[in-house]
């Protein structure tokens, strides 16, 4: 049964960054497969002792905790939500990732590196999947960005990016060596997401976390820094003619641009307006998944939005953080963060004994960085996290 569950999780995890595409119409493959990892895993636990022991281990986690009441209030913010259809769609989302969460950390650690290494996998087939396949959103398609599995680009490239940091940094100790080596070399081409993409955030995110993760392998990952910094400049310059990526120095260019409305003038007209609901709704938020549909009410970046979309909502928070705190309030705001700071407490504890815990700490902070200008808090990916840093915790004790 232990086997089932992870060969069905695993082809979730293969799925995940493909899950933009809805297939003749009737969703995502993540979604259909999903149901089926919930349906196996819920009829496991009543006939598997083992799985149901490791359940109610995991549920004794102070981060199960934290997730389990995040969760739940953010399913009572839907009593006063204005678009109670958004935040009860939100809602059941959680409750689903919510059992991908417990079946991933009912798993034992060896088998949960494995499911990074085929998210990974994933996101290696998927990068020449998007020059074939069409993006399914026309102004994605247009914008001269390239992304792939039908997301977001920036969504994309920081999904490939915390993907290989969990799975080169950490998950790939846990293979055998025959396939070690030629993974940690194949594992490299899903960065190429990040300057093929265009993606701002995921730049500086990759920046920051391979200079952090290479650095700490002593004299080896110097070398291989030094190594990165020499050939990636060449390549970008080498392709600089390439659309995509005459795209993406373009866009690197404006980072340092503070009065453009694309970069962070933008952002920070709808980061005022997340605080200003905030501070209307302190204690339970506006309720969840509805920041959108206020938010046209306090930025006139939200309602130049609003003018383009036909659902009547208005743009997001673009940082999950505030998000939360404008969706949930200080309660949401507290759980949330709860879970975040008890994770990573646990992981850096374990980060001398389990080589997945480093690989999982990168991935924690690549999170939190991509949702310092993205609305990440519902994302697949985090969930996956989450779930990998409950198992090592459980087998801990």
């Amino acid at each position: 049964m232990e086997k089932a569950l992870f060969l069905s999780l695993g082809l979730l995890a293969f799925t995940l960054p493909f899950d933009g595409y809805n297939v003749l119409g009737l969703g995502s493959l993540f979604r259909f497969i999903g149901f089926i990892v919930l349906a196996m895993f819920v009829s496991f636990l009543l006939v598997s002792p083992k799985l149901a022991r490791n359940a109610v281990q995991t549920l004794r986690n102070g981060a199960s905790y934290a997730l389990l009441l995040f969760v739940f209030w953010s399913g009572v913010t839907i009593l006063w939500a204005p678009n109670v259809d958004w935040a009860t769609t939100r809602f059941v989302s959680y409750l689903s990732l919510l059992g991908i969460t417990f079946a991933i950390a009912s798993l034992p650690l060896a088998l949960v590196a494995r499911l990074w290494v085929a998210i990974v996998l994933g996101v290696i087939i998927s990068l020449p999947l998007g020059f074939i396949l069409p993006h399914p959103n026309p102004l994605l398609a247009e914008s001269g960005r390239f992304s792939s599995g039908g997301k977001d680009p920036n969504d994309y490239a920081n999904l490939a990016l915390i993907a290989f940091l969990v799975c080169y940094f950490g998950a790939l100790a846990y293979m055998a060596w025959r396939f070690k080596y030629i993974l940690s070399l194949a594992s490299w081409i899903a960065v190429i997401a990040v300057p093929l993409s265009g993606s701002r955030s995921a730049l500086v995110n990759a920046l920051f976390n391979l200079g952090l993760g290479l650095l700490k392998r002593g004299r080896r990952g110097i070398l291989l820094l030094i190594f990165v910094g020499v050939i990636g400049p060449a390549g970008l310059f080498a392709l600089s003619e390439t659309p995509w990526i005459r795209t993406f120095l373009e866009r690197a260019e404006t980072l340092g641009n503070l009065s453009s409305e694309d970069t962070w003038a933008g952002r920070w007209d709808i980061w005022r307006a997340a605080w200003y609901v905030f501070t209307e709704h302190p204690l339970g938020g506006v309720g969840v998944a509805n920041f959108a549909w206020v938010s046209p009410q306090y930025s006139d970046m939200a309602a130049h939005i609003a003018a383009m979309r036909e659902d009547g909502g208005g743009g997001v928070a673009h940082n999950m953080f505030l998000s939360v705190l404008a969706e949930t309030g200080i309660v949401g705001f507290f759980f949330f963060v709860l879970l975040q700071a008890t994770l990573f407490h646990q992981l850096w504890r374990k980060r001398k004994k389990e080589p997945l815990a480093w690989g999982l700490l990168l991935g924690f902070v690549a999170y939190w960085i991509a949702g310092m200008s993205l609305t990440w808090e519902y994302v697949k990916i985090a969930f996956f996290l989450y779930g990998s840093a409950l198992s090592l915790a459980r087998e801990e004790r």
